[in-house]
């Protein structure tokens, strides 16, 4: 008889790792979801970065999936939204722009990896199945 262990608070035995997908273009979300779904992954898809907070607690998701550019609530908030509300999950961007600005910066406001669009789904499965296994652990400012 074994025991199952919980590697993080979302998981469970029984229960597909839940991502949180923002995309604002329709057709690049669906396809996403779909890869990720194939995948094993429990994949909750929303538009913006407003829509992204207001499912938030309710999908409990253990990898956040953004795109930066989208109208309204852009990834770049987003991803700052979460870190000044202390949320600690891991927040992968995933975007066209390839700049090394706006890597850094997206990285500057708290994601935790960056993807160039377009990407092969192998990748994107890998690197999001890493951030929900082994997620970055955030402490606050360290004093002597």
């Amino acid at each position: 008889m074994s025991t199952a262990t919980l590697d993080h608070p979302t998981e469970t035995p029984h229960r597909r790792p839940r991502v949180l997908l923002v995309e604002d273009t329709e057709s690049v979300r669906r396809a996403v979801a779909l890869g990720l779904q194939a995948s094993g992954f429990d994949v909750t898809a929303v538009a913006d970065g407003a829509e992204a907070l207001a499912v938030f607690a309710a999908v409990g998701p253990a990898v956040v999936v953004t795109d930066l550019s989208m109208p309204g609530m852009d990834g770049f908030e987003l991803i700052r939204t979460l870190r000044v509300r202390q949320v600690g999950v891991p927040v992968l961007v995933v975007s066209a722009r390839d700049s090394s600005q706006d890597r850094a910066a997206a990285l500057a406001a708290g994601g935790d990896g960056y993807l160039v669009k377009p990407f092969g789904l192998a990748e994107l499965r890998e690197r999001v199945t890493a951030l929900a296994e082994n997620p970055p652990r955030r402490c606050g400012t360290l004093t002597a």
